[in-house]
């Protein structure tokens, strides 16, 4: 998790007054981080009047074309960078209500389907222990064989799948957000074994979590 300030074309901390990141789901601050100081407001708006200049200065060819190659790249990581972005904001804040994170779950996953996004809502706030799919499906007044229908038709995914992969990533923002062990990241995530949190982290992101988390500490 990025907690440093742009300023200027460079990466620093902050000077100001600290804020804290919770997470609602476990009860805990994650980290806490300072917000900008006086000072640093007031260098940032001087780098972005003088970075203002330069552009306004640049041939529209040139322009044209850096406004491309920036829309190429959204285009390219569009869903995944939206995806990160969104779960940013649902763990850094807590949900008083739970229309709010309804609205969350649609936007995210672009869904208007009121059951699926219930279900989905459930799982987010009830990974440890997991829920049933059984359970998932009396939640909303349908058999199990209905539920997987929905996930099939609207997220092309079984729930189970789905479930264990909202899980592994909450425990990568774990891993890479907070200075908790292996082993508490994959209780808190619903994983009684370690072995098999192992196993299905690295069948999903390609690494071992240890490796994961030196990886992203190196970054």
């Amino acid at each position: 998790m990025q907690t440093k300030l742009l300023i200027n074309g460079q990466l620093v901390n902050g000077e100001g007054p600290a804020q804290s990141v919770f997470n609602p789901s476990l009860g805990r601050v994650l980290v806490d981080i300072h917000e900008a100081s006086e000072a640093q407001v007031d260098a940032a708006v001087r780098a972005a009047a003088a970075a203002f200049d330069s552009w306004s200065q640049t041939a529209p060819k040139d322009r044209s074309l850096l406004l491309l190659k920036l829309a190429d790249a959204i285009e390219a990581h569009g869903p995944e960078l939206a995806i990160q972005v969104s779960e940013q904001f649902v763990l850094g804040r807590i949900r008083p209500r739970k229309d709010h994170q309804r609205m969350e779950v649609a936007t995210r996953y672009g869904i208007s389907n009121k059951k699926l996004v219930h279900v989905i809502g459930e799982m987010e706030q009830h990974s440890e222990p997991p829920l049933s799919t059984l359970d998932l499906a009396e939640s909303i007044k349908v058999t199990r064989r209905q539920l997987e229908r929905l996930f099939r038709l609207h997220l092309n995914d079984t729930p189970s799948n789905f479930y264990l992969r909202l899980r592994l990533e909450k425990a990568r923002q774990l891993l890479r957000q907070t200075d908790m062990s292996v082993l508490e990241v994959s209780i808190a995530c619903g994983f009684e074994s370690p072995s098999y949190f192992t196993r299905s982290y690295r069948a999903r992101f390609e690494r071992c979590p240890r490796e994961d988390r030196r990886q992203s500490q190196k970054a």
